[in-house]
C-alpha cells in the first residue's frame, strides 16, 4: 500500500500507515476539503510536515512551522496561525502558547490535557528543561501510539498528515527486497520532503523484532 511502513516485533506486527484509525475523543478537525484540513491550503500542511522533518521532532513552535512556508502570502500565514492556535488541524494539537505537537493517531481530550499540564514546565524558560519536556512529550506520544521507535512515530505523523490532507505521497525507491536490513525505502511528499526508512533488529517490550531508523531530506 502506498505510504505504508511496517515494523514488526516478536509475533505481532505494527503498521505505520498513512491513515487515521479509530477516531478518539477530542477530534476537533472537520473533514478535509480538497484544500486540506479546516479549509487550509495544502501548502500549510506541507509546512508542518517540513518542520517535523527539519527539526526531527513532534513538538514544534509556531515559528518552526511558519518558517517552512514556501511562499509569502499574508492570508495563508494568518489562516495557518489561527488553525494551529485553535487546534483545527487533525493530528496537530496546541499544548502551550506558541507550541503544538503532532501525533500519528488522534488524541483523546484526556491525553491532550496531560500534555498541556506537562508543557507548563516550559514556563521555567530553561534550555535544559525545555529539552527534557520535549523528550517526555515525545515519549508520551510514542507510548500512546504503541511505537518502539521514535523515528517510526515521526514517519507515521508525517505520512498521516500528508495522506489525510490530499498531499501526494509516492514511493520513489525500495531496495528492501534485495537487502532487508542494509536496504531502504524512500517516500516523497509533494516531491519536496523525502523520507528514507531503514530497518534494524531491536527489542521492544521484551520482544525481538524490527525497528525503524529514518532520514529526512527537504527540497
Amino acid at each position: 500500500m502506498q505510504g505504508e511502513v511496517t515494523s514488526t516485533y516478536g509475533e505481532g506486527s505494527k503498521q505505520v500507515e498513512a491513515r487515521g484509525d479509530a477516531p478518539a475523543q477530542g477530534n476537533r478537525g472537520a473533514p478535509a476539503p480538497s484544500g486540506g484540513q479546516a479549509g487550509l491550503d495544502k501548502r500549510a500542511i506541507l509546512a508542518i510536515i517540513r518542520a517535523i522533518a527539519r527539526k526531527h521532532k513532534l513538538v514544534l513552535s509556531f515559528s518552526d512551522i511558519m518558517d517552512e512556508l514556501l511562499e509569502t502570502d499574508d492570508l495563508l500565514w494568518f489562516s495557518l496561525h489561527d488553525a494551529l492556535k485553535e487546534g483545527e488541524i487533525k493530528h496537530v494539537y496546541p499544548i502551550h502558547r506558541d507550541k503544538v505537537v503532532a501525533s500519528p493517531q488522534e488524541l483523546s481530550d484526556e491525553q491532550i490535557q496531560i500534555l498541556r499540564e506537562i508543557a507548563e514546565l516550559y514556563d521555567f524558560g530553561d534550555y535544559y528543561i525545555d529539552r527534557k519536556v520535549n523528550d517526555i512529550i515525545h515519549d508520551m506520544i510514542r507510548m500512546w501510539n504503541r511505537e518502539c521507535s521514535g523515528d517510526s512515530t515521526l514517519v507515521s505523523a508525517m505520512l498521516n498528515l500528508a495522506r489525510e490532507n490530499g498531499l501526494s505521497v509516492n514511493k520513489v525507491e525500495n531496495t528492501l527486497p534485495k537487502d532487508p536490513y542494509g536496504g531502504h525505502i524512500t517516500y516523497s511528499v509533494e516531491d519536496t520532503v523525502f523520507i528514507t526508512i531503514r530497518y534494524y533488529p531491536c527489542e521492544c517490550k521484551g520482544e525481538r523484532g524490527d525497528c525503524i531508523d529514518a532520514d529526512f531530506e527537504i527540497n
